[in-house]
């Protein structure tokens, strides 16, 4: 559209610019018939001045044409400006359009660009809080763990040792305690049971103390591997409890022997104590056997009435050879310790 206009504004400054120039072309021609009127003035009579008049109506004529030709000069010149002003008109919509589009690419690609920047942001985020749980969870799980083995190794220390020897101790001195009531009764005079301590400082688990009156010593407190002689099979009836006694000996003994390992390591002195106790069932149940083989004949246990002066002596036993009254004190406190554990455990995992 703008080129169109541009080709009929040239061609029309051309055609108006060519009019002079034929008008000149006139004149001239007009000179020249001026000439050759005046060349036949001579022989033709026409008046002088009708010819000048004629001349002048001419030269005014091509005044008015020059003055035209320079209104429609001014009027093109117009045009043109009009048209330069029109251009930039018809450019406007086009170049706000092509700014609007660059505008619109950049506030595109930046808006993109944010876009992704935010997601990219998001997605680290969401990675860093999966992997924050997930070592949470690991953590977490790496405890649970921890503390299952814990505690599966604390229920097998309660039922393995802690519970086992809990139970056979309680159960052989419920024995003891019943054969000291029947001694005391069948011959108050020799048997007697007190509350004290003993010369160490240890005490029995409910602080009492059983003793027997020996011919030069006194009272002395009683210990079944040193008398055993003077109660077994001396017409007393208690052979049956130091007999349960010794059975329970044995069977703790062996689990002394097979689960010492599940010792708790706060009980330092738990396996020194293991150690004494063996020693001292080596020596009651070597006491036993002889107690029982000199009260049987052909064996079958002697009866007596009455029991003897002078009990036959067994082996020599000293006080190092004696029940070590602090096994039952430490097995309470493990087993004890250990339920209090396991209690822990138990509330911490149900809440």
């Amino acid at each position: 559209m703008m080129t169109m206009r541009k080709a009929f504004t040239l061609l029309a400054v051309v055609l108006i610019m060519m009019t002079p120039l034929a008008g000149a072309q006139k004149a001239a021609s007009s000179s020249r018939g001026l000439s050759s009127v005046s060349n036949r003035s001579a022989g033709i009579s026409r008046p002088v001045g009708q010819v000048l008049e004629e001349v002048d109506q001419r030269l005014k004529a091509l005044d008015d044409r020059a003055a035209r030709t320079e209104t429609s000069l001014s009027e093109i010149e117009k045009r043109v400006d009009d048209d330069k002003k029109l251009s930039l008109v018809d450019l406007g919509p086009a170049l706000i359009a092509a700014v609007t589009g660059v505008v619109g690419v950049f506030v595109g690609v930046f808006a993109n660009n944010k876009q992704q920047r935010e997601r990219l942001e998001q997605e680290a985020g969401l990675a860093q809080v999966k992997a924050d749980n997930d070592l949470r969870l690991a953590e977490r799980q790496s405890k649970a763990n921890i503390s299952s083995a814990v505690v599966d190794w604390q229920l097998r220390q309660l039922f393995l040792l802690y519970g086992p020897l809990r139970a056979l101790l309680g159960q052989s001195f419920s024995l003891y305690r019943q054969m000291n009531s029947a001694l005391c009764k069948a011959a108050p005079d020799r048997f007697q049971l007190v509350s004290s301590k003993n010369p160490n400082g240890q005490a029995s688990e409910d602080k009492q103390e059983f003793q027997i009156l020996l011919p030069g010593s006194g009272w002395t407190r009683f210990r079944v591997v040193m008398h055993m002689q003077h109660v077994y099979g001396q017409a007393f009836d208690v052979e049956i409890y130091i007999d349960e006694i010794v059975a329970i000996g044995s069977r703790v003994v062996n689990i002394i022997q097979e689960k010492a390992g599940y010792a708790r390591a706060e009980e330092a002195d738990l396996m020194g104590v293991f150690a004494r106790y063996l020693a001292h069932f080596a020596v009651m149940a070597h006491q036993h056997e002889l107690a029982k083989g000199l009260n049987s004949k052909n064996g079958i246990r002697v009866e007596r009435d009455e029991p003897e002066s002078q009990p036959r002596a067994l082996l020599n036993v000293d006080l190092a050879s004696v029940f070590p009254l602090e096994l039952p004190s430490l097995i309470n406190t493990g087993f004890l310790a250990i339920t209090r554990d396991v209690e822990e455990w138990k509330r911490k995992t149900l809440s």
